[in-house]
């Protein structure tokens, strides 16, 4: 069959298209295949690999002031971040802004926010080991969070059985309560002999009743023999008081007692006795425009040689008036002088 020319070049087309098609399709097969989230990098782009993030933390109110120096935290990109939380006296965390728990690029910061709160208070009671109390409530009161330490009353640390829950803790928003459980001082009467007596071996504190925590005003003379009353030891067997008449109580280790003493009596005066009363009491040498007052052995008897200055404190065992209307004090070492020279001091 012959073809026509046209023909002749429809099938060389034909030929040459086809050809292209298993050119292109050949070099498909020989170039290599990339997938979509494939990413090339020249070797002339900079490292992507970021550096550490630094994150800074404020401690602010409600109206921003600040309350404390701001904090920054340094970590890896990425890496789990611990907020540096602080505990603040008198404030409690309320709100965080800009939070955030990993380390990635924060500019603006964290703000921990803080509200003041007051604290409640701390009661404290002191109690004996049978539930009384022994003192009014005490109050702590302090700033929230701040620390308190609860302290036994006065000078009775040695008593001190239980403290509970404990002495020490902090301030919250709650009001606490710690018990302090007293072993209570307990006086036992011990027999004191028919006419005991004590020489003072210093000024001795006086109290007006056994185990008395405050002395009275005037101390006990030096030397001075006192006759013992009454005898009252503490359980503890640490200290034993002793009565010296009315509302006069001394601690035993202040003298020494006498073995086989005996009171002198009243020397004969010139004139009859007409009361013989015991006074135990101080009193004061009181003689406008003397210098000294004249100190006798005995009523008109034998005069010292030196007296007592105005102003002195004396004790007053007892007050002797004779026949003649005079009246004279004997003193605690046993000399005497005129009570009119005296002003007693209310105990």
């Amino acid at each position: 069959m012959v073809q026509t020319p046209d023909e002749l070049r429809g099938r060389d087309d034909r030929h040459r298209l086809a050809q292209l098609k298993m050119n292109a399709k050949s070099q498909a097969l020989r170039s290599p295949v990339h997938k979509p989230t494939d990413i090339v990098v020249s070797k002339n782009q900079p490292n992507l690999q970021r550096k550490d993030v630094t994150i800074t933390v404020r401690y602010v109110d409600s109206l921003n002031h600040q309350l404390l120096a701001p904090t920054k935290v340094l970590g890896a990109y990425g890496a789990k971040l611990a907020l540096p939380y602080q505990v603040i006296d008198s404030y409690v965390l309320t709100s965080i802004n800009h939070f955030q728990t990993t380390f990635i690029p924060n500019p603006v910061g964290i703000d921990l926010i803080y509200a003041k709160q007051a604290a409640a208070p701390i009661v404290v009671y002191h109690r004996d080991t049978q539930g009384n109390l022994i003192s009014p409530p005490q109050f702590l009161h302090g700033a929230l969070n701040s620390p308190y330490q609860a302290k036994p009353l006065g000078d009775m640390q040695q008593f001190v059985q239980d403290v509970s829950p404990k002495a020490q803790g902090h301030f919250t928003k709650d009001a606490g309560q710690v018990d302090i459980i007293y072993e209570t001082l307990q006086l036992t009467p011990l027999t004191v002999a028919p006419n005991t007596y004590i020489q003072l071996l210093a000024n001795t504190p006086v109290y007006s009743e056994a185990a008395a925590k405050t002395p009275l005003a005037k101390k006990l003379p030096k030397a001075s023999i006192w006759r013992i009353f009454q005898a009252l030891a503490t359980t503890n067997g640490q200290t034993t008081w002793l009565n010296l008449g009315g509302c006069l109580w001394i601690d035993a280790k202040a003298g020494k007692v006498l073995a086989n003493y005996h009171q002198p009596t009243l020397p004969q005066a010139a004139y009859a006795v007409i009361s013989d009363v015991l006074v135990n009491q101080q009193a004061i040498i009181n003689a406008p425009g003397q210098a000294t007052i004249p100190v006798w052995e005995t009523p008109y008897g034998q005069q010292l040689a030196s007296g007592y200055l105005t102003g002195i404190v004396v004790y007053v065992i007892r007050q002797v008036q004779l026949a003649d209307g005079s009246l004279w004090a004997e003193l605690s070492n046993h000399k005497f002088v005129a009570s009119n020279y005296l002003s007693f001091i209310n105990p």
